[in-house]
């Protein structure tokens, strides 16, 4: 994702002030210093995804009408006690975090050039199907849910679209209030929790065909052919011409880093493709530069910035 969105998912975290963006723009950068989040695509977790996957079903599956990629989580399956009891407290934080920079620096980017527009949120579906008192009042889930939904408010905001709590049970009424305090009101507005699978409300953004057979759609290869996994993942992500399109991308992205003698003199790529990005900047710069910006200077490279701060009122996917 260009840094411009990336700005921009900031200022409207911050309802578009510019000190507090600036605040916490900062004190993200200092998080993934401190975590190591360059790394942490190259990390192995062969032997922690397939305990992670059985014991906390989610994933991604294709993407909505306007390209955003759907992910579920099948929380009235999770078996929380073999989570937590062969997983570390810091293994399943990096875990999670893991397939947030996977989000970032593949899918978005496969969804972008798939539907030759900016993708820059997901659409979320909570299925609390089977999901009982064990699980709704588990305290260490508790404690986990509300860790991740910090850590992703402060470092990856506004990346959710939409969410639907789907096949809510009565206790989960209860519980709400509490999870309600976790949120900001911007994220709480962006919220359906219904009693159903939800499909009145994923027929305004999906086809039948592409919700799960569990969801009320009509995609039974959840069911049928995976026992109800949700690993294999369809969607642009794995479509050959995207992958050929992302990497052509960064061979762009390299070349504009080189020296003008040294730079390939030409690199093929699809015709669909968006045009490139503004040239490469030091996030550590970027806040300042906007907050010059809004002062009235003029910053190469952020023209579609500038057009969404003058019209602060125009609406986003929701």
């Amino acid at each position: 994702m260009d840094h411009d969105a990336k700005l921009l998912r900031f200022l409207r975290a911050r309802n578009f002030d510019i000190e507090q963006a600036d605040e916490m723009y900062q004190n993200m950068l200092q998080w993934r210093k401190e975590m190591r989040m360059d790394n942490v695509l190259t990390e192995d977790f062969s032997t922690e995804w397939p305990i992670i996957n059985r014991a906390f079903p989610h994933g991604y599956h294709k993407v909505d009408k306007y390209g955003r990629p759907l992910y579920i989580e099948r929380v009235g399956q999770i078996k929380a006690k073999e989570l937590f009891d062969n997983m570390s407290d810091e293994t399943l934080l990096r875990t999670h975090v893991c397939q947030y920079e996977e989000l970032f620096k593949v899918k978005f980017p496969a969804c972008q050039r798939a539907r030759n527009r900016m993708v820059e949120t997901s659409f979320t579906v909570l299925d609390l199907r089977g999901a009982g008192y064990s699980i709704m009042l588990d305290t260490k889930l508790q404690q986990f849910i509300k860790l991740f939904t910090s850590c992703d408010g402060n470092n990856y905001p506004e990346t959710m679209g939409t969410l639907v709590v789907a096949n809510a049970p009565t206790i989960f009424s209860m519980i709400w209030p509490m999870i309600r305090g976790w949120l900001n009101a911007r994220t709480v507005s962006k919220i359906h929790i219904t009693s159903s699978n939800g499909m009145e409300i994923y027929k305004d953004y999906f086809v039948e065909e592409d919700i799960p057979d569990f969801l009320g759609g009509k995609d039974k290869a959840y069911s049928v052919k995976l026992g109800g996994t949700l690993n294999h993942e369809p969607g642009p992500w794995h479509d050959e011409q995207v992958a050929q399109a992302n990497a052509t991308a960064a061979k762009l992205a390299t070349s504009r880093a080189l020296p003008r003698n040294t730079a390939p003199a030409r690199l093929d790529r699809p015709t669909s493709a968006p045009a490139s990005p503004p040239e490469p900047v030091d996030e550590a710069v970027l806040m300042p530069k906007m907050r010059n910006y809004c002062n009235g200077v003029n910053i190469p490279g952020l023209a579609w910035l500038q057009r969404q701060l003058r019209d602060s009122n125009a609406t986003e996917v929701s």
